[in-house]
Formats: structure tokens, C-alpha cells, sequence
């Protein structure tokens, strides 16, 4: 319990009936990232039907938290109901994203943005927006900090007494 190492950026947590996926991982089309674009791969390995998926919380929406969704294929898996809960700033941000103050590769701001629009055309049905915070399911929720992203948010897990924030970007282990 001194350290916790995590390589994944995604998590899956089931609320009684509820199954919500947190965050999706990256997508493909992004040959530097070499093992990315099988998030969806690694939970049927596990086991898990992405039809069995209720909830899916975005804790912003770079290419390595949405981008698992964008992978041909996986939204005809998903339930035609699923509910995507991502923060109103968070989308708002991304209709027209300002990256004037950031210092990142030149190529990194056009492939965030070709995954956040892919991801709100292909799922805008499905993205139920929160404000500052909203309970996903009994013991689950997602409440916006920013920082990272405008509309960042964080999701809080309780259960028999014991609590998990799964923090996305907020904090990267490496610089911990």
C-alpha cells in the first residue's frame, strides 16, 4: 500500500447492476505508441462484453482517454444506450481548443484534437454532461477539479469503507 504502480490508463468498476468503464485508453493511427489501440482487446480478454458496459466516465478528452472508443468497431460493441459522462467545460473546451500556452511537439495539439472531435461525432448521443459533480452510480462519481484539461475531472470511488480517486492526468506517477 506505499506504492501503487499503474500503467494503465483506464479502469473499469462495477456498482451493483453498473458496469462503468473510466476513460478508454489510446486509440490506433498512432504509430509512436506502439502497443496502443487495445484497451478494448485486453478487456475481452478479461473477460469483459463491451455490451455489458452501463457507464463510461471521460476524465478529459486527450487521445489517451478517449481514443479507445474511436478504434473501428468498438461503438457498434457498446450498448446503444451506454451513458458517457464527461464535463460541460471539458467539451466545451474542445469545440474550440486554445493550445497558445502550452509547450508540447507541434504534431501533438492537431492528433489531440482529430481524437476529441472524432469522439464527440461519434458519441454525442450518448455524452450526458455534469457541471462540477454527478453520482454515476451508487459509490461512483465524477467531480470536475480542471487543471489538467478545462473540464479535467476526477471519479471517486467508495465501497465497505474504503475510498479510490482515480485521478486521470492530474498526477503522472513518473513526476510524483
Amino acid at each position: 500500500r506505499d506504492m501503487f504502480d499503474w500503467a494503465l490508463n483506464i479502469a473499469l468498476v462495477r456498482s451493483g447492476e453498473r458496469l462503468i468503464l473510466i476513460d478508454s485508453g489510446v486509440g490506433d493511427g498512432f504509430d509512436y505508441f506502439t502497443r496502443a489501440g487495445r484497451s478494448v482487446m485486453r478487456l475481452e480478454t478479461a473477460g469483459i462484453d463491451l455490451a455489458a458496459i452501463t457507464d463510461i466516465v471521460i476524465t478529459h478528452m486527450h487521445m489517451d482517454h478517449v481514443g479507445g472508443l474511436n478504434v473501428d468497431g468498438v461503438k457498434a460493441r457498446l450498448r446503444p444506450d451506454v451513458r458517457i459522462h464527461v464535463a460541460a467545460a471539458e467539451l466545451e473546451f474542445w469545440k474550440n481548443p486554445d493550445f497558445s500556452r502550452t509547450v508540447m511537439p507541434e504534431t501533438v495539439p492537431p492528433a489531440l484534437g482529430k481524437a476529441a472531435a472524432t469522439f464527440v461525432e461519434l458519441y454525442n448521443k450518448n455524452i450526458v454532461l455534469f457541471d462540477q459533480t454527478v453520482e454515476v452510480a451508487p459509490g461512483v462519481s465524477a467531480r470536475v477539479t480542471g487543471g489538467h484539461t478545462p473540464g479535467h475531472c476526477v471519479v471517486d470511488v467508495a465501497s465497505n469503507g474504503e475510498k479510490l480517486t482515480f485521478v486521470g492526468d492530474a498526477i503522472f506517477e513518473v513526476g510524483f
